[in-house]
């Protein structure tokens, strides 16, 4: 699992307060479906959690989708650690 949801904006190396456990808001960068696994895309963003495939493992999970996202961009809860 990812250590957590970042609750504002930073620069890489800036101490930032990170929600660990809980429902958080976040953006969707992609359509999830509610009750999917989500990890983060390379734009911050919950996207649907990529399966393992051969070697490659599955993507690291940021929580579960509590609400539907229809497109990027679309605002949802996760729910954290679990």
């Amino acid at each position: 699992m990812a250590l957590g949801v970042a609750e504002v904006n930073a620069a890489a190396g800036d101490v930032t307060p990170v929600n660990v456990l809980g429902i958080v808001a976040v953006e969707a960068g992609a359509a999830i479906a509610k009750g999917q696994i989500v990890q983060s895309d390379a734009d911050a963003c919950a996207v649907p959690q990529v399966p393992a495939a051969g070697e490659t493992p599955a993507g690291i999970s940021a929580g579960i989708a509590l609400d539907e996202a229809l497109a990027e961009g679309d605002v949802i809860r996760i729910l954290r650690g679990v």
